[in-house]
């Protein structure tokens, strides 16, 4: 699973695993944003729509949960 933490200049910084990766900006969608879970086909990458959905989806439901302690 690769998912992007940051846009820096022309790269987005991503982690993969334990690793931290820069994937040149022109390689990605243009409607690229933090968070977004990524496919690699090729030499491209392309936003996973579902997987981002669902990961955000949990990510709420654990910041739900803190703060109704």
């Amino acid at each position: 699973m690769i998912i992007v933490d940051r846009i820096e200049g022309e790269f987005a910084i991503c982690e993969q695993g334990e690793s931290i990766i820069e994937i040149p900006l022109s390689l990605l969608p243009p409607t690229l944003s933090e968070g977004d879970i990524l496919i690699k086909k090729g030499e491209l990458y392309f936003k996973d729509c579902a997987a981002t959905a669902k990961r955000r989806a949990e990510i709420m439901e654990k910041l739900r949960k803190l703060t109704d302690l």
